[in-house]
């Protein structure tokens, strides 16, 4: 009798802990939904609603918020890519990506392009 309660409570927790996880996974999908539907309302520039909506399944949170802006600063696109200022320039005059200056101000980065690179490289992380 008692193994059969010991069985019964551990399948209970067990349960538990599945209804907890489903929770969790709700409240994230709810999250992004929400980012996403705040980075729409935000948006001015039809190509960046378009890309949203083309990779949702692939754009983190961080990735909406960076995309609330069509045109990022060097160190914002460095710290979002988590590499160094300079090879961010590389990568402008490799043209991988846009970017525009007014005489001497700072760069300008296009968002697009700095997000699409962060989803090549996490679908080539997993192939």
């Amino acid at each position: 009798m008692r193994r059969k309660l010991i069985r019964q409570r551990a399948e209970l927790r067990k349960q538990l802990i599945d209804v907890e996880a489903d929770l969790e996974i709700c409240d994230l999908d709810a999250e992004h939904d929400l980012l996403l539907a705040t980075a729409k309302r935000g948006q001015t520039d039809s190509e960046t609603a378009e890309f949203i909506e083309r990779h949702r399944d692939k754009l983190d949170p961080d990735d909406l918020e960076f995309l609330e802006q069509e045109f990022r600063g060097l160190a914002e696109v460095a710290e979002h890519l988590a590499i160094s200022e300079s090879s961010v320039r590389r990568e402008i005059k490799r043209g991988n990506l846009f970017a525009k200056r007014d005489g001497k101000g700072p760069w300008q980065i296009k968002s697009i392009p700095v997000v699409e690179r962060l989803i090549r490289g996490k679908t080539e992380a997993t192939n």
